[in-house]
């Protein structure tokens, strides 16, 4: 399968590091065998809708994963 990870904006950070957690969970899921494209908006101003779309209009994932740290929800949501 497809599959679509998206690493959350960071906006209020003064440092940007990817977040470790997902690096595991791409790995893993293509050791499962799926195909894994990673979105990291943290590198484009352009506006995260945007970006989004223009990744699923393009990869046609079958699934999309987000995810980030706690302080991350607001992003996220």
């Amino acid at each position: 399968m497809k599959i679509l990870v998206i690493v959350c904006r960071q906006t209020c950070m003064q440092s940007y590091h990817i977040p470790l957690g997902i690096g595991y969970v791409s790995a893993c899921l293509k050791r499962a065998g799926h195909e894994v494209q990673l979105l990291n908006p943290n590198h484009s101003c352009e506006p995260l809708d945007a970006l989004v779309a223009a990744a699923i209009a393009k990869q046609e994932p079958g699934m999309v994963a987000l995810g980030g740290m706690a302080f991350h929800f607001r992003e996220i949501r």
